[in-house]
């Protein structure tokens, strides 16, 4: 059975034989106290949890959030060690899925308890030559035994965010040479759509002579989606300035980079939701939970759920859309770039210096049902994997505009067209540090304005967007 189920590191993937080499390694990872049988956890790891499932069992998660329900609390308590140095370790190697952490706890287990002698000699000798490239790549550092997986300055920043820059003002940005003016803002939208709460969010950052973005639609009938698209745009945005600044060729592969920031976003917004289970106490539930009536109860059900998949009819919680990128400015005759990627809905366009608009995404101005969204769990990880990444020069001069789709209501031209040319067109060319916000005021402003007979349904939704100006020669 143990050869069928768990075979020799000699066939397992490269990550696994990393993660294993560092966990056999250390003297104070304590393997020896675990007294769960190896082949159990092969079986789970055959089932392929997700890092977000074995992170709240590692946090000892109500049973049926993943399925750890073997033995006792106490027999339970020495493996959920183990998997919590064995999760802060796969940060370093990048490793994003639970199989994968699993499975090296488990080959670690069949190493040091086989009887099996060839077997033994055979995963040692892997581990030790494996053990000097691994080091490498954490830098040498191997963490002590956490208390939690959920990163405590990730989620502590997250918390603490209090404070929406993208609701009052607004934010305002430029870059050194001032070849790049970036504004952004979000707002609750139109009185007429009788919304409770904002649900967007919108950050930009100056990264050298770049800037970097994101903009987020919390899903409406997702639990804790205002804090979701906050947290997510200023994770993903601060995962992005701190690579424009590690070397020049950081963003070699954009795309690449772009699909990591979305993957850190989606772990911060992870770790939140389980620091919110293992602490639920007011002040935590009052962030979180935003305007929302729901139970704390039947919220942390949803969360759960979020995780275990256990009712796939249920939605997810902590669930929002993620558009993000990066703007290069030109540089002597070659032109600058935009790379973006998108998660669920969104607009990005660009508006050249002759006035023209082209669109970057597919835009249905009518569809309110999302096919994919940003979230913990496997569903936030699925969507991760297809998000759409576009790459688009941009000239000097060039207008570069990206929203949530509350701005896509209601009308069938370009975003940039109705608020340029026909609602907004003295606000919105304005160089003033507050115009994005101002602009969206003045959207909601004009929606508010029709008659009540309309039913267009004209920017009935939260609204936010990201203007980014290229210089002119």
């Amino acid at each position: 059975m143990t050869l069928r189920l768990g075979s020799s590191l000699k066939g397992s993937s490269r990550s696994v034989q990393l993660l294993a080499a560092l966990l056999y390694a250390d003297p104070r990872i304590a393997v020896s106290k675990v007294k769960i049988p190896f082949a159990w956890l092969f079986r789970i790891a055959m089932r392929k949890p997700s890092l977000q499932e074995v992170s709240a069992a590692s946090c000892g998660a109500p049973p049926g959030v993943w399925p750890m329900a073997a033995g006792s609390t106490r027999a339970l308590a020495p493996l959920l060690d183990v998997l919590r140095d064995a999760i802060a370790l796969s940060r370093s190697l990048r490793i994003t899925d639970g199989e994968t952490v699993i499975r090296s706890v488990a080959f670690v287990l069949q190493t040091s308890a086989t009887l099996n002698a060839a077997l033994r000699e055979e995963n040692e000798e892997i581990l030790q030559r494996s053990l000097p490239e691994a080091r490498r790549a954490t830098h040498g550092e191997v963490p002590v035994a956490v208390a939690s997986i959920a990163e405590p300055e990730a989620v502590r920043r997250a918390f603490a965010c209090a404070d929406r820059v993208d609701e009052s003002p607004g934010g305002y940005c430029v870059t050194a040479t001032g070849e790049l003016t970036a504004w952004f803002a979000a707002h609750v939208g139109p009185r007429r759509a009788n919304i409770r709460e904002n649900q967007d969010a919108a950050w930009a950052e100056v990264a050298g002579d770049r800037v970097v973005f994101a903009i987020a639609d919390g899903v409406s009938t997702s639990f804790g989606s205002r804090f979701a698209a906050w947290t997510s745009v200023r994770a993903a945005v601060r995962y992005l300035a701190e690579q424009a600044g590690a070397e020049p060729s950081a963003f070699a592969d954009a795309g690449e980079v772009l699909r990591r920031a979305a993957e850190c976003a989606q772990h911060v917004v992870g770790d939140c939701l389980l620091h919110a289970l293992a602490h639920g106490d007011e002040d935590t539930w009052a962030t979180i939970r935003g305007r929302e009536t729901l139970p704390v109860s039947s919220a942390r059900r949803l969360m759960e759920n979020t995780l275990s998949r256990a009712m796939p009819s249920l939605g997810p919680a902590f669930a929002t859309t993620l558009v993000v990128g990066v703007v290069d400015p030109p540089v002597a005759r070659r032109a600058g770039s935009m790379v973006i990627m998108r998660i669920g809905d969104g607009a990005a366009e660009v508006a050249a210096h002759d006035r023209s608009v082209r669109s970057l995404f597919a835009v249905d101005n009518v569809e309110t049902v999302i096919s994919s969204a940003l979230c913990p769990g496997v569903i936030g990880s699925d969507s991760v994997s297809r998000a759409e990444v576009v790459v688009t020069q941009v000239g000097h001069g060039d207008q570069l505009l990206v929203s949530t789709d509350g701005l896509t209501r209601g009308h069938a031209r370009s975003v940039t067209d109705v608020l340029r040319r026909e609602l907004t067109p003295a606000i919105f060319e304005s160089l003033d540090k507050t115009a994005a916000l101002t602009v969206l005021a003045a959207a909601a402003s004009a929606a508010d304005r029709l008659p009540p007979t309309d039913d267009s349904g004209l920017f009935e939704d939260n609204l936010s967007l990201i203007r980014i100006s290229v210089r002119g020669r």
